[in-house]
Parts: C-alpha cells; structure tokens; sequence
C-alpha cells in the first residue's frame, strides 16, 4: 500500500482534496476526513453531536481489493 493508492481511492469515493495528501467527505451528518502520512494513513471521522473518532493505519498492514475498491483496514462506519 502507498500513498498513491490511497490518494486514487480517495478521489474515486468521492472525496475532495482539501491539500496534496488531505481529503474530506461529507456524509449525512459527519465529516469524514483522510490524512495520508509518510508512512501511515489518518481517519478522522466526525459526527455532529459527538466527539471525533480518530483511526490511524501504517500503509504495511492495509491491503486494496481492486475488484471490490475497497481498502482493507480503513473503517469508515466507525
């Protein structure tokens, strides 16, 4: 997994970059927000009415299924 793969993703799951390796999504009542690291990734989830939930992944332990788009290891239903 790289930085690239993540940022692809990103864009392809309608998020919008908000800066070179920073994307965000909003969904019905939360914020979902994506920091890519040097060699991690962030996930920051934000719902109204509670406080942010904060996931952070090295790149070594997510795997991409390109059948399904998905990113093992990143959880957004937190």
């Amino acid at each position: 997994m790289n930085a690239t793969t993540i940022s692809n993703w990103a864009s392809r799951n309608n998020f919008l970059a908000s800066g070179p390796f920073t994307f965000h999504r909003y969904d019905k009542d939360r914020r979902l927000a994506i920091e890519i690291k040097r060699t991690s990734v962030v996930v920051i989830i934000e719902t109204v009415g509670r406080p942010p939930r904060i996931k952070a992944r090295l790149f070594k332990d997510l795997c991409y299924d390109p059948l399904k788009d998905i990113i093992d290891g990143i959880d957004l239903a937190i």
